[in-house]
């Protein structure tokens, strides 16, 4: 299994991660789902999210990750191999 989680800003910061992943069917909305909304719900109107998806879903689905391997590509200090023998070669040319 391989994961690629990335940002929308600029420069890319890319985690990628391959390993082993099990799934779990729970009752209601995970905990750990509704405190990841509160990022990008606004204080004010969080308390309704959390009711609204905990009255939304019966059941979810938990995902577990239990990484082989890991590689962070921040672009400014880390970039992909690909990407740099290019640059690399557009500076000899």
């Amino acid at each position: 299994m391989a994961i690629t989680i990335d940002t929308e800003g600029f420069p890319p910061h890319v985690l990628l991660i391959r390993g082993s992943a099990t799934l779990e069917l729970v009752d209601g909305v995970p905990d750990g789902y509704v405190e990841a909304s509160r990022k990008l719900v606004p204080a004010e109107q969080f308390a309704a999210r959390e009711a609204g998806l905990r009255a939304l879903y019966q059941r979810m689905v938990c995902i577990t990750i239990e990484p082989d391997w890991a590689k962070l590509l921040d672009f400014e200090t880390t970039i992909p191999k690909a990407v740099e023998d290019l640059m690399v070669a557009h500076q000899q040319s």
